[in-house]
């Protein structure tokens, strides 16, 4: 009978209890995740902030000859590694770094107090144009002359295909990696790449859309929270009640439902640990994602370079999931400690002892006999 009840256990752990929690974990920690006021501050700030550093390697590691990648990219480049103007210093001149503080930064800090209940329900808007102005700043057409100098003189068929793209909204990327001699026709592409930067950019973008469905004066974020870790209480039940028919004492129940604790909180902890790698290394190699889509070298070189951000990524995606892993782990780490504690070891057994000297005993027959000294 024991062995029937310890199987009937396994299977209410094996087919609901240990993969519902498993389930619940992740639900719990991308939710976390998913509403943790830093994803939607500091991550996008940090990923900025990271842009124009990842810029400068790929400048960098274009000189690299090893580094397989066409050679007019190459010249274009190494042209603008060359350039004595750092992206950074632009970006101060232009004005993108002020807009990126203050109006993409009051954005995100007021999406984030909405969903903490810290500020009324209102429709969030990202206004783009100081963006755009900012990229229209003439920093941005003394930047490009000072890389185009950097370049050697176009050739009759290049300056053609010069000419070809500033009558044209046409793209720029195979442009010929020198300068024209004409300066109207250098001047006309200039002013198309420009327009070509902004031309889909919107003047607002919605941050927050629907702000009338929601709660108003509500930590939003917490409640979430709080909400997905009443999911843990299916699991939990039916943990306790396979461990309730397996046990054949409080020691084992205490390990049933530690062991089955655990193994739900490591294998979450693993899978996290192990999506954490691949985010940051297989996922976004250009070998994996060449399998899945093409390109070209160019875009090889930079997801090399900005592969460096996955890390940060995952660190907010995956992170609070760890905690939540790494926590339940404990828990049944905890409860399966606690099976030793009710272990009770068996009584010795008694050996039987002689009677006292000079105490009577009964006899075979019902008599008493007296045992001399």
């Amino acid at each position: 009978m024991t062995g029937f009840r310890k199987f009937i256990a396994l299977l209410l752990l094996i087919l609901i209890g240990i993969p519902v929690l498993f389930a619940v974990i992740w639900a719990v920690g991308v939710t976390q995740a998913a509403m943790s006021p830093e994803l939607i501050t500091d991550l996008p700030r940090e990923v900025i902030n990271e842009v124009p550093d990842i810029m400068e390697a790929i400048f960098v590691a274009a000189r690299d000859k090893d580094v397989n990648i066409d050679e007019n990219s190459r010249a274009w480049l190494v042209a603008f590694g060359e350039v004595d103007v750092k992206i950074r210093d632009v970006m101060a001149e232009t004005g993108v770094n002020d807009w990126l503080e203050n109006q993409l930064g009051e954005s995100l800090d007021a999406v984030a107090a909405i969903l903490q209940g810290r500020r009324a329900l209102e429709d969030i808007k990202l206004n783009m144009r100081p963006l755009k102005e900012a990229l229209k700043h003439p920093a941005i057409d003394r930047y490009m002359l000072k890389v185009l100098d950097r370049l050697p003189p176009c050739s009759p068929e290049q300056l053609e295909e010069w000419k070809q793209a500033a009558m044209s909204s046409s793209r720029f990327d195979e442009l010929p990696a020198c300068k024209p001699a004409e300066t109207e026709v250098l001047d006309s592409a200039v002013k198309l790449v420009k327009e070509d930067m902004v031309r889909d950019m919107p003047d607002e973008v919605d941050m927050i859309e629907g702000s009338e469905h929601l709660p108003y004066g509500v930590d939003i974020a917490r409640t979430a929270v709080s909400l997905s870790l009443l999911m843990f209480v299916f699991p939990a039940l039916v943990i306790f009640l396979a461990s309730l028919i397996a046990a054949t004492s409080k020691s084992s129940f205490f390990t049933w439902s530690g062991v089955s604790t655990m193994i739900g909180g490591g294998a979450a902890l693993g899978l996290s640990f192990m999506l954490k790698n691949l985010l940051s290394g297989l996922m976004l190699t250009p070998e994996f994602l060449h399998y899945h889509h093409k390109m070209d070298q160019v875009e090889e070189l930079v997801l090399q370079k900005v592969s460096g951000l996955t890390s940060i990524i995952g660190e907010h995606l995956f992170g609070p999931v760890v905690t939540v892993a790494g926590a339940v782990f404990v828990v049944g780490l905890i409860l399966f400690a606690l099976s030793f504690a009710f272990t009770q070891a068996k009584p010795p057994a008694r050996r039987p002892q002689a009677p006292p000297v000079g105490e009577q005993m009964q006899g075979p027959i019902g008599g008493e006999e007296e045992v001399s000294r």
